[in-house]
């Protein structure tokens, strides 16, 4: 991307409070030798002289910090100490001195839904509340809706609402007699509603109005959903969540509205992140058969698998175990069957797309190992892989199926693995440090809008093995800070060549108390050469 971003100004910068501490914006002084290579500046101010000696563009952007970059034409054009890259400065459009603060490739967040996202903002967020609460809530967001518009809500679980039986419409119809109420649980895996959306759905007023797995899409599908432009204003929100969060690359697991929002941010020249997207199972073949055309924009959006499920979640007691759950609720939700769930994965192999299967428990993640070994040479993804079976643990890597696990759940779900599963199945859940140490490929991701999407406190979840209040997670799974954080990298490292996709923190992660993690943000986010984000205090 050759234009330069006016998102940040340069007035935004010096009063950021992050170490920023010098922005000059210098006229591009052109090198005039026409043989262009690409170079790594050495550690001495000759190998930066002999970069600039043998260029022929202007540098776009210089970022003085720890290490040091030169950036042109949207890619990194040299790297290094920041004696050998400050010389370029002069042969710059733009220079940040961010001091002392440390540089990292931009990170990607390995499982997000881009558009649910964008949507949660605008919900009622019912995260951690009793009914009572929860109630009261939806009651003040019903006040401020005129009648028959819908009321969202979203966040609950069965432990924080602190009833004796599922919550029921009953709870709702009081409040919003009027209104059509659609709530999500945390996990996504469970829905509530009400009468009214009940009819909306059009159902009967006796039918179940707790949801759970297959029946949450079915009756969204019935019951409609947003729509294009209500979709495409939440991507866009969205990404400026995700460049505050250091983040300049997802894997979205969307469904195909989803994804012709982001081509529409795409078409539009808004779109400032990379995306790989999974199609949804069920809508993969309709996506095929009308022979998608998705060469526009290739370095920014990629179909890259087919997204489907083999079980639930741990909040809604539908994780699929080996084991049956302590508290008799039994073994969880299986939600293919064997045949069903190898034909799938068979259809996308057929036409050379990977299949990214969700799976929670160790009884899930036992089956996708097992479909996965029938179709090898494609890069499938285990999603999630909360809980594995040690006679599992090394075929991730034997069978080069990538491991997508979201260390943030920890920080809520502690409490549920030990309660539902015990301290021995807990003190194998996010075996991380197994993982890496097999060899087997580890990305990292938060599941947002089921967690917060900052990669920080899936940092901090890796390392520290606690909640966020200090209650402790079993087990000897975690992993030092900088490991942890290059699980999320979106390249191995700043070297010439690559996107000029950039990070950086005033502190570094790497040597700050594990207590500093989830309060540790970035002061810039670099996408293509344009400054996306700055801000971000250091915290104390």
């Amino acid at each position: 991307m050759r234009s330069r971003s006016k998102t940040t100004s340069d007035e935004a910068m010096r009063s950021a409070s992050c170490p920023a501490r010098r922005v000059v914006g210098l006229g591009a002084q052109r090198c005039r030798d026409s043989r262009y290579r690409l170079a790594r500046a050495g550690a001495d101010n000759e190998a930066a002289r002999d970069f600039c000696s043998r260029s022929e563009s202007a540098l776009d952007l210089v970022i003085l910090a720890d290490p040091s970059v030169a950036v042109t034409e949207g890619r990194v054009a040299a790297a290094g100490p920041r004696g050998a890259i400050r010389p370029l400065a002069l042969g710059a459009a733009r220079v940040l001195d961010l001091g002392d603060a440390r540089l990292f490739p931009g990170l990607r967040d390995s499982h997000a839904h881009l558009v649910p996202t964008g949507l949660a903002a605008r919900r009622v967020d019912l995260h951690g509340m009793t009914l009572d609460r929860a109630r009261a809530a939806l009651a003040a967001r019903v006040r401020t809706t005129p009648p028959g518009q819908w009321v969202l809500g979203r966040g609950f679980s069965l432990a924080d609402l602190e009833a004796s039986r599922p919550p029921s419409a009953g709870d709702l119809d009081d409040i919003a007699p009027d209104n059509p109420v659609r709530i999500s649980s945390h996990d996504l895996h469970a829905l509530w509603v009400n009468t009214r959306a009940l009819a909306a759905a059009g159902r009967p007023a006796e039918a179940p109005s707790y949801l759970l797995e297959d029946e949450v899409r079915l009756f969204m599908d019935a019951a409609g959903r947003e729509n294009d432009e209500e979709r495409l204003a939440a991507a866009r929100d969205a990404q400026a969540l995700f460049h505050a969060a250091g983040i300049t690359a997802v894997q979205d697991h969307g469904l195909l509205a989803d994804l012709r929002a982001v081509l529409a941010l795409a078409e539009s020249g808004k779109l400032l992140l990379r995306v790989g997207f999974s199609v949804r199972d069920h809508e993969l073949p309709g996506f095929l058969a009308a022979e998608p055309d998705l060469p526009r924009h290739p370095d920014l959006v990629t179909v890259n698998g087919q997204k489907a499920f083999l079980d639930g979640a741990l909040g809604s007691r539908t994780a699929w175990t080996l084991d049956p759950y302590l508290d008799g609720s039994g073994s969880g939700h299986r939600a293919l069957g064997r045949k069903e769930a190898r034909d799938r994965v068979a259809f996308a192999a057929s036409r050379g797309l990977p299949t990214f299967l969700h799976a929670i428990g160790d009884g899930a993640v036992r089956e996708a190992l097992d479909l996965f070994a029938e179709f090898p040479l494609l890069p499938h993804r285990v999603e999630h892989a909360q809980l594995v079976h040690p006679d599992d643990l090394p075929r991730f890597a034997r069978q080069n199926v990538m491991a997508s696990v979201q260390t943030c759940h920890l920080l809520t779900d502690t409490p549920d693995l030990r309660r539902l599963w015990g301290d021995e199945r807990a003190a194998r859940s996010f075996p991380l440090r197994s993982l890496v140490a097999s060899g087997a490929e580890v990305r990292l991701g938060s599941d947002t809008p089921v967690e917060p999407l900052d990669p920080m406190r899936g940092v901090f979840a890796a390392c520290a093995r606690r909640t966020l209040d200090g209650a402790p997670l079993p087990g000897e799974e975690s992993l030092p800070a900088d490991e942890a954080l290059r699980l999320y990298y979106s390249f191995p490292e700043i070297v010439p060549g690559v996107p000029a996709d950039l990070v950086a923190f005033p502190r570094d992660p790497a040597t700050v108390p594990h207590d500093v993690l989830p309060r540790l943000r970035p002061c810039l986010t670099v996408f293509a050469g344009n400054v996306v984000f700055a801000g971000g205090a250091p915290p104390r």
